[in-house]
Order: structure tokens, then sequence, then C-alpha cells
């Protein structure tokens, strides 16, 4: 009884301290002017294709194309957090992340990416967006490639 007790009391209070972080997280973001929001939104990504980060479209018959490709990319990243760009993040931090990125490890050894149709499908709302994203996640994390997330 009184270990349930315990339990019971952390779990409200970490309850109360995820709802008050939530809260103010989301009181922060409409703080935001739509318009700043959507530029800022359009200026990263224009850099992001810009930098070659995409693939282009093939002519080969069966093949997936980069649209299908493309869209995923745009889909998963803009659902996954980015911590490089959290505004309170720490100069060290940024540059120890900034670092990680260019480690050459044994980042995914595994079969094609490309042969996962469950990787690339058309999400059709939020949840399914949410669950790309989550199985992209778990896709790279389970074959080692942490230090890209």
């Amino acid at each position: 009884p009184d270990e349930l007790l315990q339990n019971t009391t952390y779990f409200k209070q970490l309850q109360n301290t995820l709802q008050k972080q939530a809260k103010d997280e989301l009181s922060e973001a409409l703080a935001i002017s739509p318009k700043i929001l959507l530029k800022e939104h359009i200026d990263t990504w224009s850099l992001i294709w810009q930098s070659g980060f995409s693939i282009s479209r093939s002519l080969a018959p069966s093949v997936m194309n980069g649209d299908v490709i493309n869209r995923t990319i745009y889909y998963v990243l803009c659902s996954t957090p980015s911590p490089l760009y959290d505004l309170n993040l720490e100069e060290t931090q940024r540059n120890k992340f900034n670092q990680s990125l260019f480690q050459i490890d044994q980042c995914y050894e595994s079969h094609s990416t490309l042969l996962g149709d469950r990787l690339w499908r058309a999400p059709g709302d939020d949840l399914a967006v949410s669950q790309l994203s989550l199985l992209w996640r778990s896709t790279l994390s389970k074959k080692g490639c942490t230090t890209l997330m």
C-alpha cells in the first residue's frame, strides 16, 4: 500500500510537470506570428532542398520515384523534434549535436529501406504522419543510426 501511494504521488507530480511544460511550450509557440512561422518553415525547407538532400525523378519502370521519397522525408522530418533548432539549447550542446552528424559509424548496414513499403506510405492524417515518423525513427534506431536522430 505504501509503495502504491508513492507511485501514485510520483505519477501525479510527473503528470503535473508535463502538463505545465506542454502548456508553457504551446503558449510560446502560439505567441509566434503565423506569417513568421510559415516564412521560417519555407526558408528552412528551401535550404534543405537546395543542399541536394532530395531524390530526382526516375524514368525507370517500376521504380519508386523521387516524389514519394521526398514527400516521406518532408513528413518525417517535419514531425520529428530537432534539438539543433531548440532556442534554449546551449552552444556547447549545439556544437556536440553538429559534430555527431558527421561521425562515421555503422549506420544502417541492413536491407534497403527502399524495399520497405510501410516506410514510404502517403500519410493521410496527423496520426498517420506520427506513425510513419515513429516507424522511421524505430527503423533507424534499431540499425545503429542514433546519431542521425
